[in-house]
């Protein structure tokens, strides 16, 4: 069972095992890209989707399914302040991959470290206008 883009889980339980799980944490970008398939940008109408309890218990449950790949989406997951705080759970939880998907525009020292720290995979898109 595969689960993409979890946007709204009051309180569900999830049972079963679970390969790998794609967390979707705002709606907010530095960006405004015309092919963003998530229609993220600077001024999105609603800029949270979970808070940050309910991604720690995601997670959790995820590892109680024996899950072990996770992946961090948005419109941009390194603006998100409680990041590096929802990858160590991870890491702490016996996820073996952990991979942040980003544009690459806002790699803070203390961010890049704990990607170091927890063996973060780094995931982006490179696009131009040159023929």
């Amino acid at each position: 069972m595969t689960v993409t883009a979890i946007k709204e889980l009051p309180n569900v339980v999830i049972k079963g095992e679970l390969d790998f799980i794609w967390l979707e944490l705002t709606s907010l970008c530095n960006m405004e890209c015309v092919h963003c398939y998530a229609e993220s940008g600077p001024n999105p109408e609603t800029k949270n989707i979970l808070s940050p309890q309910k991604y720690l218990e995601i997670i959790t449950q995820a590892a109680n399914m024996n899950c072990k790949k996770i992946q961090f989406i948005s419109g941009e997951p390194t603006i998100v302040k409680h990041l590096p705080d929802y990858i160590v759970h991870a890491s702490n939880n016996g996820f073996e991959f952990i991979e942040v998907f980003t544009n690459a525009f806002v790699l803070t020292k203390k961010l890049l470290t704990c990607f170091v720290e927890n063996k973060v995979s780094v995931a982006t898109s490179f696009y131009c206008d040159i023929p």
